[in-house]
This record gives C-alpha cells, sequence and structure tokens, in this order.
C-alpha cells in the first residue's frame, strides 16, 4: 500500500511539475486566431499533430492548466511530446500489467468512469420552467424577497472632549448610547422615524435617502447578529440601539421586497439540479446491497494518550 501511494503520488509529482513549471514559467502573451481542428501545427516524431488533437487533450487539463496552456501552445506541444514518449516507454516496458501499476490504472479507469456517468446523469437530468416557477412560488416569500431598511446612526467619538471640528457634534459612547435609546423609545411610541433620520443621523448616504440603507436577506454576507436581529423584525417596527465601531445604529423595517422570478430564475435551475442530483445519488446508494462483515474489519487504531 504504501509503494501504491508513493508510485502515484511520485506520477502526478512529476506531471504537474513538469506541466506548471513550463507554462507558468512563461509570460502569457495575447491570444492568436484559433486555428482549424484540421491544421498540423507541430510534427512528434515524424507524426503529424494536428490543433483539434491538441485542443482535445488540453480540454481534459483542469481549468487553469487549460488556459495557460491554450496561451503557451508551443511548449505545450513540447510537453505533450513528452507526455506521448513517456507512455509510449510505459508500454514498452509492459508497465500495464506489472504491479502496482495495474491497480493504479484500474482505480483511475473506476474514478473516471464513475465521474463520466455523474456527468451524463447531470446533463440529462432535466429541471423544467414549470418547476422553476413553481419553487419561486413557494418560496417567494422565504428566500426571494428582501427586507428595506431604513437606518439611524448616531455617532460617538473616542476623544469626544478634542472637537477637531468646530461646528460638528461629538457625543461620548454613553452619550450616544442614550441619545440612541431614547429615540428608539420615542420611535416605539409613535414618533416620526424619518424627521429623527433628518434631526439627528450621521451617516451622511443615508440621511440624504430619508434613511434609505438598502435591503438585507438572510444569504446576504453580513454579521449575524446584524442579519437575526433585522430579519426578526415585521414591518414597521425597529431594533434596539446596535453598536458599531464609531457608532449605533437603529434599524426600521420600511417594506419587503420581492426578487423578480427572471433575477432568481438560473439560481433556482441550479438549486433544483442539485437537489435532483443528490437525490439520484442516494437512490443509487440504496440500491446496491452491501453487506459488511465487522468482525472481518480491523478496529481503528486508538489515539494517543493526551490527544
Amino acid at each position: 500500500m504504501k509503494l501504491f501511494r508513493f508510485v502515484l503520488l511520485a506520477t502526478l509529482f512529476v506531471f504537474i511539475t513538469l506541466f506548471d513549471f513550463a507554462l507558468c514559467a512563461q509570460t502569457p502573451g495575447a491570444a492568436p486566431p484559433e486555428p482549424a481542428p484540421e491544421t498540423v501545427i507541430a510534427t512528434i516524431d515524424g507524426q503529424n499533430l494536428t490543433y483539434g488533437e491538441l485542443h482535445r487533450y488540453i480540454s481534459t487539463l483542469p481549468e487553469a492548466q487549460a488556459k495557460t496552456a491554450m496561451m503557451n501552445l508551443e511548449q505545450t506541444v513540447k510537453q505533450y511530446a513528452m507526455l506521448i514518449r513517456l507512455s509510449k516507454m510505459g508500454e514498452d516496458q509492459k508497465l500495464d500489467q506489472k504491479q502496482p501499476y495495474v491497480d493504479i490504472l484500474r482505480a483511475n479507469r473506476m474514478q473516471m468512469l464513475a465521474q463520466a456517468a455523474i456527468s451524463e446523469q447531470y446533463y440529462q437530468t432535466l429541471i423544467l420552467p414549470s418547476e422553476q416557477e413553481q419553487y419561486y412560488k413557494e418560496h417567494k416569500a422565504d428566500k426571494y424577497s428582501k427586507l428595506k431598511v431604513k437606518a439611524i446612526y448616531i455617532a460617538f467619538a473616542s476623544n469626544a472632549a478634542a472637537k477637531p471640528v468646530p461646528g460638528k457634534t461629538y457625543r461620548t459612547e454613553a452619550e450616544a448610547q442614550a441619545l440612541a435609546a431614547g429615540l428608539v423609545a420615542k420611535i416605539r411610541a409613535g414618533a416620526d422615524f424619518a424627521a429623527f433620520v433628518g434631526q439627528y443621523s450621521d451617516d451622511e448616504t443615508s440621511k440624504k435617502a430619508n434613511g434609505d440603507w438598502g435591503t438585507v436577506s438572510a444569504s446576504d454576507n453580513l454579521p449575524e447578529d446584524f442579519k437575526s436581529a433585522v430579519l426578526a423584525l415585521k414591518v414597521g417596527q425597529v431594533t434596539d440601539p446596535m453598536r458599531r465601531t464609531g457608532g449605533f445604529y437603529i434599524f426600521k423595517a420600511d417594506s419587503m421586497v420581492e426578487q423578480p422570478f427572471a433575477e432568481v430564475k438560473d439560481d433556482i435551475y441550479n438549486f433544483l439540479k442539485e437537489v435532483k442530483m443528490h437525490q439520484w445519488m442516494d437512490k443509487l446508494q440504496q440500491s446496491i446491497p452491501v453487506k459488511v462483515v465487522p468482525s472481518a474489519i480491523a478496529p481503528a487504531a486508538a489515539p494517543p494518550a493526551g490527544q
């Protein structure tokens, strides 16, 4: 088993090193016009190599390597020639009939065929427009609606007594917190939120927009405590003062904004396709009769003491 792993890792290291070192050392230039597939772009050991043959090989590489290969075709041809020569050496030495290479090739073939089967199933899995529309209708409120919020920002200064800008109001953290708490109490008692925005908010951007701060949804990349507090609001309600660096925010749930179906249909398509693939994989797994003999399986080694 150790030899198996060594050979596999060594093989991967050789080819990745040869390929990446040669390609990444080049400075990619502007990509020339793509030749026709039948265009002969080189000869290797006297045999013509067409652009179509090389392109088919490049298409099997990981995306980043394939992109680099396409921008360094001359060096890619040389590495492809090296690959052909090395693989021919392996065939001539009948290494495909020798251990551990037999097991390595068999395992790689199984992996490739398994991945191919998954890919084919993915392409054949259909998601109908009616399924997308139905999912949108069922989840419009919880997944495809955003809460539009307004905000009041009450700033404080670490050294309020310094007052570096004449005419500007500077508050201590305690003063800012007390003011924000007082505003929340008044708003909940019926005071006009928008009026307080104009009178007290230190966020000039939202202040000019009558307090409009933007929209919030559960999928947004925002602090969890912030999202939880805001999304727990019903329309018309306000949060308690929320401390952030330099100030306190008061958020008001203004209205719910639904994302149009056209805006989210691709996300729904991908989601439903992923769901169906998971269902297919689960069903396939359950259809395979597997009986493990517990007594034949060695127990896992106990971790060293203290770990």
